[in-house]
């Protein structure tokens, strides 16, 4: 799951943002206001994590490996949903992930699709691209499909144009990955 810690003041709004937009928001768990305990995961989202970014007022201040420091009474967190689940039933039906062959993070690019918006949370979607085979591609939707927690089944298949990304070797986030002449750029919502 990815994590999510808003002031006590932004959790409607946020929680209100993730439901107009659950195939790219989909809402795992949400803590009790003030505790960094989040039930459905069993985790404390102060210390469990790998790595955490900083963000304040939009822009990201600084990573760490834990936020007790920083941790409030007034802090909910959300757990959404990440793409990344999925990508064992890929792999086991023989569907290939060039992301994990590469040694890379899937790449992401931002849309012009725009987002439902709720109080200060809005934007454009975000995608993950992973590239399938053209013959693999119904297999790959119906399996991601039945993981709606985890954005579900692909938004678009094929040109990138249609969602706005000029160029696949040049992701907003993660690293391009190398795509096969037998396959297709396919997008998940991230």
């Amino acid at each position: 799951a990815n994590l999510v810690i808003v002031e006590e003041a932004f959790a409607p709004d946020f929680e209100k943002f993730c439901n107009l937009n659950a195939k790219a928001c989909p809402v795992v768990g949400i803590s009790e206001i003030g505790s960094s305990y989040i039930p459905v995961l069993d985790c404390d989202v102060k210390t469990d994590a790998s790595a955490y970014n900083v963000y304040r007022d939009g822009q990201l201040q600084t990573s760490m490996h834990e936020i007790t420091a920083l941790w409030t009474s007034s802090l909910v967190a959300f757990a959404l949903g990440c793409s990344f689940s999925f990508e064992e039933a890929l792999l086991a039906a023989g569907i290939r992930m060039a992301h994990i062959e590469q040694n890379k993070t899937v790449p992401m690019f931002r849309t012009n699709r725009p987002l439902q918006s709720a109080g200060v949370f809005g934007g454009e979607e975000v995608v993950s691209m992973r590239p399938i085979r053209r013959d693999q591609v119904e297999e790959a939707r119906v399996l991601s499909g039945q993981f709606p927690q985890a954005h579900g089944a692909p938004i678009h298949v094929g040109d990138p144009e249609v969602l706005g990304i000029e160029d696949l070797s040049r992701p907003d986030w993660g690293q391009a990955v190398d795509i096969q002449d037998s396959e297709v750029p396919v997008f998940w919502p991230c």
